[in-house]
């Protein structure tokens, strides 16, 4: 064909330009061969810098032979390439949604199987140095994650569970709340967090086996119960 339509490029400026608008892009028409060989008809540079200002009767002149660094063909006009469509969709970033309000709500599930160790033990991923110098596998993950999210949850209640304990009296449960109180599992802040945990490994029994499916359901659960708008978003880690 003499007017040929070509079809739609979409992708990320990242993927398409290296983040860099002012990148030059070469644009090669060609002259379809079925042996593969296809010949070049011109080609074309732009950047999509220049691309915002376009409109759909700016010509892109088609040429042979390649351009210098300033875009400036050294062959003869072959062509003209027309721009019938081009938008930027700008994609929020998570910090972007954050300075909008969107709220971070922490869920913390903590592991009492066995293979942890007795928390009596020094080399137990459960153990309570008691000079407190130094946190125990749990608590150091918690501390450095959840003094971060806290910031951007405003009632910083932060629903606790365990799985894989027995509580005093009662089998091995997959998901349970470690304040004792399953209608309300939240505890106040990452001090609160702490010292609960601390405090259940005192009343917890290591058992098993390894199950995570029960406490990903209900922390699913819990983030299906917030109600998303526009104006009230939440994230839920």
């Amino acid at each position: 064909s003499s007017s040929p339509a070509f079809s739609r490029i979409q992708g990320s400026i990242m993927e398409i330009a290296n983040a860099d608008e002012h990148r030059r892009l070469k644009f090669e028409v060609k002259s379809y061969n079925a042996s593969g060989a296809h010949t070049v008809i011109g080609e074309a540079t732009t950047s999509i810098s220049d691309m915002r200002t376009m409109t759909p009767s700016t010509p892109l002149q088609l040429h042979v032979g390649g351009a210098d660094a300033a875009g400036r063909h050294r062959g003869g006009a072959r062509g003209e390439v027309f721009l019938s469509e081009f938008s930027v969709t700008p994609r929020p970033s998570f910090l972007d949604y954050v300075r909008g309000g969107t709220e971070l709500n922490f869920i913390v599930a903590i592991d009492f199987t066995a293979s942890n160790g007795p928390p009596v033990t020094p080399d137990s991923l459960h153990y309570v140095d008691p000079t407190g110098q130094r946190l125990n596998s749990y608590a150091s993950a918690i501390s450095a994650i959840g003094h971060v999210l806290e910031f951007y949850d405003t009632d910083k209640q932060f629903p606790l569970y365990g799985f894989g304990g027995k509580a005093p009296g009662a089998p091995a449960s997959h998901c349970f709340a470690l304040n004792g109180n399953e209608g309300a599992p939240e505890v106040n802040g990452v001090q609160g967090i702490l010292s609960t945990y601390y405090q259940s490994l005192q009343l917890i029994q290591l058992a098993g086996p390894t199950i995570f499916t029960n406490v990903i359901s209900q922390a699913a659960a819990i983030a299906a119960s917030h109600n998303q708008s526009e104006s009230e978003q939440n994230y839920f880690v």
